[in-house]
């Protein structure tokens, strides 16, 4: 019996053990870009037909191709040899991703329905999804799409045109792949297709061990246009998943006050590599209205040794003018427009960054950061943050979110945004203590992620 999981809510996926005998594990839930990367580094994928709630999957066995075992049929080798196609990536992502939704013979029905179809290509702006487009004199003759995590591609579908056209498309990722460092290619279901190539059948074990492995590795998110090996490598999936929740506050430290040179140390050493794993390229920090972001960030970037990104001050520098003369002009949309791409040229150039409160209102915005490196939320009491804002004299500087009463405005934004910020952090940290101890705090941790517990 499949687990139903909630629409719109961040609950976490069952143990792909307990999935039935042909592989569902759960229905219901949607198709948002932090389900679709819980569900795919899990081993667990969509597949279910129109009229239908998302169907969740996890077959055991597993069908598998280890780039390094793939092999090419002769007669293919000639085939593509004498008729060769001109096979690229990331060209056509939109058409690609159709044409594989339309009829095919003894298939009246397509299971990419217009909602899956639209989940894929968000992930395609992204950067997790990519397509292989084969074509010839210029017209595509057929392709395939999937999503790339780690060293894991996971397959999806294909089409052709003409014939030997997907093959074609298929010979070309994998090649492409190997040559990247590509350790699995998951195919998901078995079919003689995939075996003629080398893919076998694998216990789910096996399948979960190499997975694991695979995930261990950069992501190289973005397009694929210019080749794989031209996209940023971002780091890991981190080990935690979204339903893990570290609480880091005073309680964290033991009684004990958090020494500078011990904190320097520590997490010097952890962003160093020394230990046994590196750490993400990206560490955010996220939070309301004067929770510290700043301030924390500028501690954690001296630490760290790394360039400290504040989104709010590199809008200000790119307009001259702060917040509230921007939403006066552009209004929020605009506003939030700017912090978007801020927060996406902060991530390509890596380091500490500091987002804006609203930052995580945008769902792609939250699934960037959660993919791309450490998310820390600096929590604090709504009238912790008021007196802040008063104290600094930062309401002028500041739009009003509501038009209410400073301290009732604060408290009504905080919580209509806390399930955001839980929903985006890997860790959360005590912001009402001073900025020193919550830099500490996170010091701390990425000592933990670096080294172990």
């Amino acid at each position: 019996m499949p687990v139903y999981l909630p629409e719109a809510d961040n609950a976490a996926f069952p143990d792909p053990c307990t999935a039935g005998p042909d592989g569902l594990l759960a229905a219901g839930g949607d198709l948002s870009p932090p389900r679709l990367l819980e569900a795919y580094s899990r081993g667990i994928f969509p597949w279910y037909s129109a009229g239908s709630a998302p169907l969740w999957w996890a077959p055991d066995p597993r069908c598998i191709l280890l780039p390094e075992e793939f092999r090419l049929p002769r007669s293919l080798k000639r085939a593509l040899r004498d008729a060769p196609f001109d096979c690229r990536f990331d060209t056509a992502f939109a058409e690609v991703i159709r044409a594989c939704a339309g009829p095919r013979r003894g298939q009246p029905d397509t299971w990419l329905t217009p909602e899956m179809i639209a989940a894929y290509e968000r992930m395609h702006r992204l950067g997790f999804a990519h397509s292989v487009e084969a074509r010839r004199e210029g017209r595509l003759a057929g392709g395939l799409y999937g999503l790339a995590l780690g060293g894991a591609f996971f397959g999806e579908s294909m089409f052709y045109r003409e014939s030997g056209a997907s093959r074609a498309a298929f010979v070309f990722l994998v090649g492409e792949l190997a040559k990247n460092g590509f350790s699995l290619v998951d195919c998901q279901q078995t079919t003689p297709h995939m075996l003629r190539f080398g893919a076998k059948e694998v216990p789910r074990a096996e399948f979960t061990d190499r997975l694991a492995a695979a995930l261990s590795l950069p992501t190289r998110r973005g397009s694929w246009a210019r080749g794989i090996e031209r996209a940023a490598p971002a780091p890991p999936l981190p080990a935690r998943q979204a339903a893990t929740r570290n609480i880091c506050g005073p309680a964290c430290a033991a009684g004990r006050r958090p020494l500078r040179k011990e904190a320097r140390n520590s997490a010097a050493q952890a962003a160093s590599g020394a230990g046994r794993r590196l750490l993400p390229r990206c560490l955010f920090l996220i939070g309301g209205r004067c929770s510290g972001k700043s301030t924390v960030g500028v501690i954690l970037a001296r630490i760290l040794n790394l360039p400290l990104h504040d989104t709010d001050r590199m809008i200000e520098d790119e307009t001259g003018s702060n917040a509230a003369e921007i939403v006066s002009r552009e209004g929020w949309p605009g506003f939030r427009g700017r912090e978007s791409r801020a927060l996406a040229r902060a991530v390509e150039a890596g380091g500490v960054i500091a987002g804006g409160g609203g930052v995580i209102l945008a769902e792609e915005n939250r699934a960037l950061m959660r993919a791309s490196g450490l998310v820390f939320y600096l929590a604090a009491p709504a009238q912790t943050l008021y007196e802040r804002m008063r104290d600094a004299g930062n309401f002028s500087g500041r739009p009003s979110l509501t038009g209410a009463d400073p301290l009732e405005e604060t408290a009504a934004v905080m919580a209509g945004r806390e399930a955001l910020y839980l929903e985006c952090a890997h860790y959360v940290l005590d912001a009402a203590q001073p900025a020193r101890q919550t830099a500490f705090a996170a010091a701390r941790i990425l000592k933990r992620e670096a080294f172990g517990p």
